[in-house]
């Protein structure tokens, strides 16, 4: 499945306490950022190392940071978590989501906001600090949706990321994202960057939407917020590939 299914799938069997057996994807989702991060972007390419899986061929697995977050009494597990921006264009793109079309052209015009003269600072804060931020980001993975590579990362340590672009930044940003080049941006401190160690715990409360791996976890809006926990979970083992031999 895409990043949600994998999220909704560990999320259920963390809660059965088993984060050991690896796990094989097949990239049949939308954005599929956790099987693009292993480079498997392609459905055919699982289907691959599926059958030779089932032929008996030995296979490689590689290690990627997980995050828990706790919403309330729920308790969810994945690998990218963001509230701004992000979620608020997905919302856009779930109010479609058979129009793919339409519901693509919605996803990039509210992306584009932020990249333009439009993008607008959300309502979130870290402890009793707001950040003035457009995005809070917090990835176990080098990826982002469409091929954006904001985070530097060791593979068992996630990395915080918060967007505060200024007006001439965001035009300029969508290809220093793409292209890995992101060190105008942290110099500037548009972009800043932090890790998530093993004992830290990220305490948010933010009224703009969350997801963790395209699923809504949180609608947002003026009038309502939610106050989330961020720790790192267990590392997941994924397949990324077979013997050469």
């Amino acid at each position: 499945g895409g990043d949600g299914t994998l999220c909704r799938f560990l999320t259920c069997r963390r809660e059965y306490g088993d984060d050991a057996a690896p796990v094989l994807l097949l990239p049949t989702g939308t954005m599929n950022a956790i099987a693009n991060d292993l480079g498997l972007g392609r459905l055919e390419q699982g289907f691959e190392l599926l059958r030779a899986i089932s032929d008996g061929r030995l296979w490689h697995a590689e290690t990627r940071a997980s995050l828990d977050v706790i919403i309330g009494t729920s308790r969810y597990a994945g690998f990218v978590f963001e509230t701004g921006f992000i979620s608020r264009a997905l919302q856009r793109y779930y109010e479609n989501p058979s129009d793919r079309g339409n519901a693509i052209a919605n996803l990039l015009t509210t992306i584009g906001r932020l990249l333009g003269a439009a993008g607008t600072v959300q309502n979130i804060a870290v402890g009793d600090t707001q950040l003035g931020a457009q995005s809070l980001f917090v990835s176990g993975i080098t990826r982002m949706a469409f091929g954006l590579y904001p985070f530097g990362r060791s593979p068992l340590l996630p990395i915080v990321a918060e967007f505060r672009l200024s007006p001439w930044q965001q035009r300029l940003s969508w290809w220093r994202l793409a292209s890995g080049h992101v060190s105008t941006l942290i110099a500037s401190r548009a972009l800043l960057l932090r890790p998530l160690a093993g004992t830290d715990v990220l305490m948010i409360t933010t009224g703009a939407p969350v997801n963790l791996d395209g699923e809504m976890l949180f609608a947002g809006g003026a009038d309502a917020s939610a106050t989330i926990e961020i720790r790192r979970g267990p590392p997941v083992e994924l397949i990324r590939r077979v013997a050469s031999c």
